[in-house]
């Protein structure tokens, strides 16, 4: 009976390492899929430049939801958040007549103030070009402020090497 046992303990001691040796392999993996996810969460921010009429503002949009906010460049801590209401793809007649471009969106974005109060709304479109190793994005169209009902065009934009 004893032959059994010690022929059996290291065994049970080889699968006990096995164990140990998967589950720290887990761990890793699972430690690389987290950093991996922050990342590309992370680069699909798009900061966009440009203004709304005379004022100059900054847009930063997720570039798969296009939810974000925006600030004017006179006061970079008033972040008006901006939610999705309305969203279409292009045609490719548009993309390939009236806009020029490689992708391009419809959209309404709902604008929000601190205090959570829906204070404007854009309406336009993004679009995307690849020009000679650059990408250039685009959102344009009409905002309106719905506190006094003054619409302004606006334009925000970038470009960078891809």
């Amino acid at each position: 009976m004893s032959e059994k046992s010690s022929n059996f303990a290291p065994q049970k001691n080889h699968e006990l390492k096995y164990f140990g040796i998967m589950k720290k392999l887990l761990s890793v993996l699972l430690l690389m899929a987290a950093l991996v996810s922050a990342e590309t969460i992370q680069a699909r921010n798009m900061t966009l430049a440009g203004s709304i009429g005379p004022y100059k503002i900054h847009m930063v949009l997720n570039d798969n939801t296009y939810e974000g906010y925006y600030y004017y460049d006179k006061n970079p801590k008033s972040r008006f958040k901006l939610h999705v209401s309305r969203e279409s793809e292009c045609t490719d007649y548009e993309m390939g007549q009236v806009y020029y471009c490689d992708g391009c969106s419809h959209l309404t974005l709902q604008e929000y103030t601190p205090a959570g109060k829906n204070s404007g709304q854009f309406s336009g479109v993004i679009t995307y070009k690849m020009r000679m190793g650059y990408m250039h994005i685009n959102f344009s169209g009409t905002f309106l402020n719905k506190g006094n009902g003054k619409q302004y065009e606006f334009g925000v934009g970038r470009r960078e090497e891809i």
